[in-house]
């Protein structure tokens, strides 16, 4: 946690948009109670939630996105970057 907050600072003081999203979900059964433990530590400082997306969006390999979870996520990060948009 204390890493990523530093490296958002790091990067805001740049003049740089800053945002934190959270893990996908997974589909290896020994990989979830670990994908939710970083969470956890994330979430309080995050912006763009994927772990909502659920299983759905993870390819046959049970860890990384398809396709279509790929487009669910940049729909996800299209949002976020339009409201920050519209707040300045």
């Amino acid at each position: 946690r204390d890493n990523l907050l530093a490296m958002v600072r790091s990067a805001s003081s740049t003049g740089a948009v800053t945002m934190l999203a959270n893990l996908t979900d997974v589909r290896r059964d020994f990989q979830k109670p670990w994908v939710r433990a970083v969470n956890n530590r994330i979430n309080p400082h995050r912006q763009i939630d994927f772990f909502s997306l659920g299983t759905s969006i993870i390819s046959s390999d049970l860890l990384h996105p398809n396709g279509n979870g790929y487009q669910q996520m940049a729909l996800r990060v299209s949002g976020v970057l339009q409201q920050m948009s519209d707040q300045h």
